[in-house]
């Protein structure tokens, strides 16, 4: 259904800018072929309706239709004449040349942006456009980056992002400092937006709807440009991204632009223990990730949130930085409520990153290359983690995964347990919410697991039950 919709739009796109774009020129060219071929898919709202009734919605051919019209947009040139007629729109407009009011000229822009980024999501159509980095239309993208209108610059920065989706790409892009473009761009819209936080009454360049619909399309852009492993290492080792995407992040009240630059950093901290000390070592950024971890209402950064967390502790698992985040309120807490997300990777990295932080909070009260502290690491640890139910969070883990939880899992939560078990207080905590119980019907309900397997989960409940006494 949605599917369908889409090439109902495509094909109403292109009819309305033929219209007001007035291409006499192209009556007869491989564009106007291609609008009639479109026409041939477009159906009426009521056949829509009643075929997605009888075959369901989003169908197989619905999926090739739109596919084929993208690619069909891509290959005869057809996104290319919108980008033209875009400009030769722009330059009339900025020319005080057009008949049309501004609001019909918006319009057609907007429609137009729309359309070049629709086609963009083919894949075929991507790969088209891109033509190894000479592409018409990617260069024109790159060349919109300047743009002063924010229309134009929001697509250029979506194109990017799409054209991010190939490794090889991304590798090209990052060597012609599209990256580094990506973050001017980011710079100039941070400061717009914290000018509007530090004088709301002033007058404004933009509007906040567009300040936050700018960042959250670079940063996306950006987080893309950064999947690859060695433009990861690119972005750490130039030093410019970490400082300012973990400064900017206190001061984003948008939690749409919030996930992004959560994901944007993730990607960053990756493989990266450099960029994870600077987000453990600045306090501001670290209580800002613990914040979002705890906007329940706001899932995409609340989810984005402990993961960073879970990252940067895999990365600090060899230098004493661990510390800040049992030192700042709320990191503990969030990487606790990752346990019980319904994904069984973002489930491990929570296991796994309390674990590395169980050893060196448990067996030690200060770091070991600095002098004694006034902080007492372990006491901050297990309060933060009875504070935070960690039993309770257990015993929903495992009876809502009993047959599903993959033995990866099941055996990283049974070290993270062996370890703490052995506090008497967290033993106790254990106990009261049940999870030596828990584990024992786990045991029992699991064929798929070794001798040796079960026999650490006897030990377990063992220790649960021999460590957890009132005090």
């Amino acid at each position: 259904m949605e599917d369908m919709h889409q090439v109902i739009f495509i094909c109403n796109a292109v009819m309305t800018l033929l219209f007001l774009f007035s291409i006499e020129s192209v009556k007869s060219n491989n564009l106007c072929r291609g609008y009639f071929e479109i026409k041939k898919y477009q159906l009426s709202p009521l056949k829509i309706e009643y075929r997605s009734g009888m075959q369901g919605p989003n169908r197989p051919t619905d999926k090739k239709i739109l596919h084929s019209v993208k690619t069909m947009l891509a290959v005869e040139g057809g996104v290319q004449l919108v980008c033209t007629r875009v400009e030769a729109l722009m330059r009339r407009r900025d020319a005080g040349d057009l008949s049309a009011e501004g609001a019909e000229a918006d319009a057609v822009l907007k429609q137009a942006c729309d359309l070049i980024i629709i086609v963009l999501t083919g894949d075929d159509a991507m790969h088209t456009l891109y033509n190894n980095g000479v592409g018409e239309v990617y260069l024109t993208m790159v060349k919109w980056l300047e743009s002063r209108n924010w229309q134009l610059l929001t697509t250029a920065v979506l194109a990017i992002g799409n054209f991010a989706r190939q490794d090889d790409y991304c590798a090209q892009m990052m060597q012609d400092h599209i990256f580094d473009k990506l973050l001017d761009i980011f710079e100039v819209y941070n400061a717009f937006g914290l000018r509007m936080l530090k004088e709301p009454e002033a007058a404004r360049p933009v509007e906040p709807a567009t300040v936050s619909k700018v960042q959250h399309a670079v940063l996306a852009a950006l987080r893309n440009l950064i999947v690859p492993v060695p433009n990861k290492r690119v972005a750490a080792a130039k030093g410019r991204a970490a400082p300012m995407l973990l400064s900017a992040l206190p001061h984003v009240d948008d939690h749409h632009v919030a996930y992004k630059l959560l994901a944007a950093i993730r990607m960053l901290v990756d493989g990266q223990e450099s960029v994870a000390r600077q987000l453990a070592t600045n306090r501001e950024a670290l209580s800002a990730v613990a914040r979002w971890g705890h906007a329940g209402e706001h899932a995409g950064a609340a989810g984005e949130a402990p993961r960073l967390l879970a990252w940067a502790g895999k990365q600090l698992r060899h230098s004493d930085h661990w510390r800040h985040i049992v030192e700042v309120e709320g990191c503990i807490s969030s990487l606790v409520n990752m346990l019980i997300v319904c994904h069984s990777v973002m489930q491990n990295e929570a296991i796994l990153a309390l674990t590395l932080l169980a050893i060196e909070s448990l067996n030690k009260k200060s770091p070991s290359n600095e002098s004694p502290s006034d902080f007492d690491y372990e006491k901050s640890f297990i309060s933060q983690l009875i504070k935070s139910e960690i039993g309770k969070h257990v015993t929903v883990l495992i009876e809502t995964n009993n047959a599903k939880m993959p033995k990866e899992v099941a055996e990283n939560l049974l070290a993270f347990l062996d370890i703490t078990s052995k506090n008497n207080k967290l033993a106790f905590d254990y106990k009261e919410a049940k999870v030596n119980e828990s584990l024992k019907k786990f045991c029992e309900s699991r064929k798929d697991f070794s001798d040796d397997l079960k026999a650490c989960i006897n030990g377990v409940v063992a220790s649960i039950s021999d460590n957890g006494k009132a005090e």
